[in-house]
């Protein structure tokens, strides 16, 4: 595993571990997520790694379907709520409500996981902590209303205390009205409203009036030209009002205190489930942050063995957007040290960072920026020295701190390490410190600790011509060019070629021609060597890229042929296929004038013609049997030639013909021939639902303003969508047949999921039918307001 050691701060700001982690808790979304994502300092032993990497592949296999989307809007951070609590305390209506969408909302959230896993998941170890909590969540359903109100049933007290409110106030309106009426001349009052003051129901009187009748004042307007008067003909009525208000709001204390003590008991349960919550925010984080780097799932391995990086790239530079160069890291198993030399401002230090962030993120369960087939090390300690160390604090040079931070590394590093050093021991005379080195290197490869250093030192170039624990990469560079092109070649060692980049640099070419006189002919000859090997390593792998061409092009012809044999028997069938294409546009015709045969009684001569449309399949199938396709089984996208929508089969074919297909969110039962089987969909962004589409043009049918009554009502809340659409189609039913036209749907807020997949239906309807969102007076949002068209 990799514990505290591998996040010091100092370990972190070297390889700009924070920022990647910044990045992961952008991608959070509920505060005890973001927590999580910023406070990770410590990744897991290797099993824990290897569980948590395979959570987040299926996570991101989710996300890659877009018509799963896990919704954590509407979950609040409520454990300090529940410590409020816990000491004895009561929260508040507004508190309490959001306590219940929050918990409601996760128990769907956790309820939308377990649905769409898949038997043997191992995100099921998640969700299997998850307690639910369906008495709490039946208690406060029965409280609040959809909009976080008090419900009036609440309580058999609260019930009969609000039914003698209305009809009081009802009677005090009808006095106040009759006096704003008939007793007294308009010029007495401001306007013909009445309003509230301390409980009591009065009318606003101009000032200059005030004396001219008896009753009680309650105050003024800020402008002081308008007086509140309680006329003494409703004095008695509003001492009952008022004396009912009080009760009426201590009853709702009593209620909200009972909802405070219910959720104590629930306390424990409550904080470990807004774990399991925070536990999904963050592999949801993990799976977005892993799609964004195009990340592979890496084999881990806590063995010596070879560490392969195939394809990798700079986490942090692909979150950047910037062109990366991909690059092979090897280190084979018998490499206790690779040594990684070449010009500066060429790559070795990225490459560094490359391998320490790949290797971090697979430890903590994020798909590395690497490509399939790639084996990554899950080691005890991740130990590096990169950039400039030095410490004002300590008073320590830069050489200074360099040894130092050299010390602790060959101190604390076990065969189980990885440590990853940066142009080691420079700073100091070159014959020194190219000593030094070399005896540090061969220290850690006795220990046989895997290691990376970047060097120019030629000392240590030549280690791997005599010592088989250490083997030689380079960044390449275009000899033509002089110009780095940040690949990593293996097996070879590189040169800093500085007397080339200097000429391209400007140097005047006097000063060119002395320094290659003083670096020698053989150190020249050894470049050239050197240089002609990457010519012919760069032949080599042209050479192995045009064999991949050919096997590629030999499949595609083998592809295309099999093509060409199929195309014969797919233009047999397209007469077919219109055909049937054609018979789904007439069933879609019959299915927009439904409502109409309904009301003439008429559904007799609908199955009149859906047994003429079988016959004739029959006929076409007797024609053209050998074209007919199986039928679609369960599992398979089908589809639907009416609209070409596209499903996925639930439920297979039955005697007469029927399947199930689930196409958007709506559960339909169809007949075989309205659909045709279709291959697989690739991801693609998530489309506006429909009912969208249709919303928009409600503004031209203007859908009037509705009250409810028993007979226009509907309440779905707390059924499931199945459920749901079908009492919401047996209501359209009726409603169409029988009336009445403007109709009523309750559905709540909850966690959305019942609402969308209601309007989706709506949008889709067979019927004559506009719909919007309640407005304020009809129970805003939490409703859906329908018009019948006859």
């Amino acid at each position: 595993m990799l514990p505290a050691e591998t996040h010091k701060d100092s370990t972190a700001t070297m390889l700009e571990w924070s920022k990647l982690l910044g990045v992961l808790a952008q991608s959070s979304t509920t505060p005890m997520g973001k927590r999580k994502a910023l406070a990770i300092t410590k990744p897991t032993d290797i099993s824990r790694s290897r569980s948590s990497l395979q959570q987040t592949l299926e996570a991101t296999k989710l996300l890659y379907d877009k018509s799963w989307q896990p919704n954590f809007n509407d979950i609040a951070d409520i454990v300090e709520l529940l410590q409020q609590i816990k000491k004895g305390g009561h929260l508040d209506r507004q508190t309490l409500y959001e306590v219940y969408v929050t918990l409601n909302s996760a128990d769907y959230l956790v309820g939308s996981f377990d649905k769409t896993l898949k038997h043997g998941s191992v995100l099921a170890q998640i969700i299997t902590r998850f307690r639910p909590l369906d008495e709490l969540l039946t208690t406060f359903r029965g409280v609040f209303d959809a909009r976080g109100m008090i419900r009036d049933d609440a309580t058999p007290v609260l019930q009969d205390l609000r039914s003698r409110l209305d009809e009081l106030n009802r009677m005090i309106h009808e006095k106040l009205t009759s006096l704003l009426k008939r007793r007294f001349p308009e010029e007495y009052f401001q306007d013909d409203y009445i309003t509230i003051r301390e409980d009591r129901l009065v009318l606003p009187m101009k000032a200059n009036m005030k004396g001219k009748f008896r009753g009680i004042i309650h105050g003024a307007s800020n402008t002081g030209q308008t007086y509140f008067i309680e006329p003494e003909e409703v004095v008695q009525a509003n001492n009952d009002f008022k004396v009912l208000c009080q009760e009426e709001r201590q009853e709702v204390e009593n209620i909200l205190k009972h909802c405070s003590d219910v959720l104590r008991s629930y306390d424990d349960d409550i904080i470990k489930n807004m774990e399991v919550v925070s536990d999904l925010d963050l592999l949801v984080a993990k799976a977005k942050l892993s799609m964004t780097l195009k990340g592979s799932m890496p084999e881990l391995t806590d063995k010596n063995q070879d560490y392969i990086l195939r394809k990798a790239r700079h986490p942090l530079l692909c979150l950047l957007g910037q062109r990366v160069v991909a690059s092979d890291i090897l280190i084979p198993k018998d490499c206790y040290c690779l040594v990684i030399s070449g010009p500066n401002a060429g790559g070795k230090t990225v490459t560094l960072k490359t391998i320490g962030l790949n290797t971090l993120l697979a430890a903590n369960g994020i798909l590395p920026a690497v490509a399939e087939g790639s084996c990554l090390p899950c080691c005890d300690k991740l130990l590096v020295d990169i950039g400039d160390k030095q410490s004002l604090e300590s008073g320590l040079s830069t050489f200074s701190a360099h040894l130092q931070a050299l010390a602790d590394i060959t101190k604390h590093a076990t065969s189980a390490s990885l440590v990853l050093l940066d142009e080691v021991v420079t700073g100091t005379n070159a014959l020194e410190g190219s000593a030094l080195a070399q005896a540090l290197l061969e220290t850690l490869v006795r220990k046989k600790v895997k290691t990376v250093v970047t060097t120019h030192y030629p000392n240590l170039k030549r280690l791997a011509l005599s010592n088989q624990g250490f083997k030689n990469a380079s960044m390449e560079t275009d000899s033509s060019k002089g110009s780095p092109t940040y690949r990593l070649i293996h097996g070879v060692s590189g040169s800093s070629h500085a007397i080339e980049v200097a000429r391209l640099s400007g140097i005047d070419a006097k000063i060119i021609d002395r320094a290659g006189e003083l670096l020698g002919s053989a150190q020249q000859d050894l470049n050239a060597i050197e240089d002609e090997k990457r010519i012919w390593e760069n032949k080599q792998q042209e050479l192995d890229k045009k064999q991949q061409q050919l096997a590629t092009l030999e499949k595609d012809l083998r592809r295309n042929l099999a093509s060409l044999e199929e195309k014969s028997a797919a233009e047999l069938s397209s007469e077919y296929t219109q055909f049937k294409k054609d018979l789904a546009e007439a069933r879609r015709r019959l299915r927009e004038i439904l409502p109409s045969l309904r009301r003439e009684k008429s559904l007799g001569l609908k199955r009149t013609i859906d047994g003429v449309a079988k016959k004739a399949v029959e006929s076409v199938e007797k024609i053209i049997p050998a074209t007919e396709s199986k039928p679609p089984k369960v599992g398979d996208h089908v589809r639907l030639l009416e609209t070409e929508q596209l499903g996925v089969v639930s439920r297979g074919v039955n005697r007469q013909g029927i399947l199930e297909a689930t196409i958007g969110s709506v559960r339909m039962q169809l007949h075989q021939d309205e659909v045709e089987v279709a291959a697989e969909p690739q991801p693609k962004q998530a489309q506006m639902k429909e009912y969208r589409k249709k919303a928009a043009t409600d503004e031209v049918v203007e859908v009037p303003l509705t009250q409810q009554s028993h007979e226009n009502t509907i309440d779905l809340r707390g059924r499931s969508l199945e459920d749901a659409l079908v009492i919401l189609e047996k209501f359209l039913d009726r409603s169409t047949l029988h009336g009445p036209d403007n109709l009523i749907v309750i559905h709540g807020h909850g966690s959305n999921r019942l609402k969308t997949g209601l309007r989706d239906y709506l949008g889709d309807s067979p019927y004559p039918l506009h719909f919007r969102s309640g407005r304020e007076g009809e129970g805003g949002s939490g409703v859906t307001v329908i018009l019948l068209s006859r």
